[in-house]
């Protein structure tokens, strides 16, 4: 019976393979035909195994090619960005290149003999900040000559020289080459560049001047004063606030120090001593003493610690 089952199936098998059998086929033969099926099953196995490893290496492949294209994708964007810099690098190259190709200033005007002289350096500025080169210890004079020749002499430098020409209501400096520009103005000559400037004037009394009055009396002190000035390491500021005021009132040898802010009012007195032109103003106990010493240019000039030995000095202007 099970060799009949096995037989149909054979026949069964047969008819789907398009393999054909006699119908007498003997045992060994059928065991000859066994053999060659599982043959051919191993065969298939191993076909199959072999189109999955071919797939694996399909799939590492392609993960090379998107690893490769990922890579290719950021060496574009270096190259791109080096294509960028170097760009901007030709353009800077190609700027300096007409820089050195342009030509030198040349002077447009004339000598104007009401110019001729020397100015003082009065005030330096930077942005919105004033100094005053004296109280830095530093002083600066520009010297204009008729035959056109001229020199800027600061202290502890060498003079620079140059040639200049006035037009309208400017004063052109040549040196090297490169011209400097001064603006004339209420009788000032201001020179000024990216946010750098420098004041000069023709009068060396209106140069800010820290020399003390030694032959001052005490009715040069009388009355009442306004700090009008603060500097602080040689920079200036303006005290001109309405919230803000200092102010100094001298009767004798009696001065009295007072310091208004947002409408609250402190106030300092004593009695002092005039000497060499300095009132020293004695303090009580626990208190400096105040030294107004007289300038001068007529102001009163007071210094206060404020920190860490960082001096304030206060500059008063009498009240007319």
């Amino acid at each position: 019976m099970m060799k009949r089952l096995a037989a149909a199936l054979l026949a069964a098998l047969m008819m789907v393979t398009g393999v054909g059998f006699a119908e007498d086929t003997t045992a060994e033969q059928l065991s000859g035909m066994k053999l060659e099926m599982l043959t051919l099953k191993a065969r298939i196995t191993a076909l199959k195994a072999e189109i999955a490893n071919r797939d694996t290496k399909i799939t590492t492949l392609q993960a090379e090619v998107d690893a490769h294209k990922e890579q290719l994708a950021a060496l574009q964007t270096q190259i791109t960005s080096q294509t960028e810099q170097l760009a901007a690098l030709t353009a800077e190259v190609e700027a300096l290149k007409a820089l050195l190709d342009e030509p030198e200033d040349t002077l447009v005007g004339e000598v104007d003999p009401s110019l001729c002289g020397k100015w003082y350096l009065k005030t330096i500025k930077m942005e919105e900040l004033t100094f005053d080169p004296m109280s830095m210890g530093a002083e600066a004079s520009l010297i204009l000559n008729a035959d056109g020749t001229g020199s800027l002499n600061m202290s502890g430098e060498e003079p620079q020289e140059f040639t200049w020409a006035a037009k309208d209501d400017e004063v052109m400096l040549l040196s090297d080459g490169e011209a400097d520009t001064l603006t004339l103005e209420d009788g000032t000559l201001t020179a000024e560049e990216d946010g750098f400037g420098m004041v000069f004037v023709r009068d060396a009394d209106k140069v800010t001047s820290t020399k003390v009055k030694r032959a001052a009396a005490l009715s040069d002190f009388s009355g009442k004063w306004l700090a009008t000035r603060g500097s602080v390491a040689g920079m200036e500021m303006s005290l001109e606030d309405e919230k803000y005021e200092i102010s100094l009132t001298v009767d004798g040898r009696y001065a009295t120090l007072a310091k208004k802010e947002d409408g609250k009012v402190n106030q300092r007195s004593g009695y002092g001593m005039l000497l060499g032109g300095t009132l020293t103003v004695f303090g009580s106990v626990g208190q400096e003493d105040l030294e107004l010493q007289m300038l001068e240019d007529g102001r009163i000039m007071l210094e206060l610690e404020m920190i860490d030995d960082l001096l304030i000095t206060y500059y008063f202007e009498k009240v007319k």
